[in-house]
Parts: C-alpha cells; sequence; structure tokens
C-alpha cells in the first residue's frame, strides 16, 4: 500500500476513535484563532508607536524639545497596551482551566475583538496627522492620548467578558 496518510487523515480517524476529541481541536484552533487576533491587533499599536518614535526622533534631529514629554509618555502608554492586547488570556479556556468560556461569550469576545480593530483603525489616522504636523501637533496629541486611555479602559471590559457569570461551562472537559 503506497498511500500516504495525510495529517487530516489521522485527525479524522483519531477524533473518531476518541469520542470528544473533536471538540478538544476545535477549542484548540478557537485558541490559536483568538491569539492571532490579539497579536495582529498589537502589532497595529506596535507599528503606531514607531511612527510616534520617528517623529520624537525627527523633533530632536531639529533641535527641538517641545512634546517630546509627552509624546514619550503616549509611546509607553502604546507599548503598555500592545502588551496587554498580546498577553491578555485566551478567549477561549482549556479543559482544566479554573473559568470556562461558553461559545456565546466567545462570540462576543470576538465581537469585541473586531470593534477593538477599528477603535485602532481611529489611533491610525490620528497618528498619521501628528506624523505630519509634528511639533505642531499638540491638540493631535492630546486626543491621541485620550484615544489610548480610552482604548485602554475598554479593553479591560474583555476580561470582564470572559471571566463574567452566568455563562460559563459548568466544569472541566465541558
Amino acid at each position: 500500500m503506497d498511500r500516504k496518510i495525510s495529517l487530516v487523515d489521522i485527525i479524522e480517524k483519531w477524533t473518531r476513535a476518541f469520542p470528544g476529541m473533536g471538540g478538544y481541536l476545535d477549542r484548540e484552533r478557537s485558541r490559536e484563532l483568538d491569539k492571532r487576533i490579539r497579536t495582529t491587533l498589537a502589532a497595529e499599536l506596535d507599528a503606531q508607536k514607531e511612527v510616534i518614535e520617528n517623529v520624537i526622533s525627527e523633533i530632536v534631529n531639529q533641535g527641538r524639545l517641545t512634546g517630546l514629554g509627552r509624546l514619550g509618555k503616549i509611546t509607553s502608554k502604546m507599548a503598555r497596551l500592545a502588551d496587554t492586547i498580546r498577553f491578555a488570556p485566551y478567549g477561549y479556556s482549556g479543559a482544566f482551566d479554573p473559568v470556562k468560556v461558553d461559545g456565546e461569550r466567545l462570540a462576543a469576545v470576538y465581537t469585541f475583538d473586531l470593534g477593538l480593530k477599528a477603535d485602532l483603525a481611529g489611533l491610525t489616522g490620528l497618528v498619521s496627522e501628528i506624523a505630519a504636523a509634528g511639533e505642531q501637533a499638540g491638540d493631535k496629541v492630546v486626543a491621541l492620548d485620550k484615544q489610548l486611555n480610552e482604548i485602554d479602559e475598554k479593553f479591560k471590559q474583555r476580561g470582564a467578558i470572559l471571566t463574567s457569570a452566568g455563562g460559563a461551562d459548568s466544569g472541566p472537559g465541558n
């Protein structure tokens, strides 16, 4: 028999042989998808932080120091928020996780993350305006700082969605 067995064939046999394995694989795919979503969102923030860092470098190279403190705080805030997003708890719980996340809450988290992506798109516009205005971008810097604070507060709600009572699965393996 020269037939090559693919990984898909093996997994299909596995899921037929072990009841519940299909659900396990779906959960693992959900965890991986959630990680990719968060990594993408964090990378978008990192890219915007880099633009602001370039603005800072440009201002310094011109021998000006006006606004550098606030821009520096913004880059720190962006880095912290990117890490918060990147390392947030998974949207789907494993078999032995203390808090179980059901499908309904998982869908709510995915919807939340889509909204967060839209919020980050708004940041991109502000960062572009700041880059174009350079040292003269005072009001836009204030707006960016405010928007970062709002996104940070909003992201805290994601954790509340994952841990809220009433929708959790009831025990290990569920």
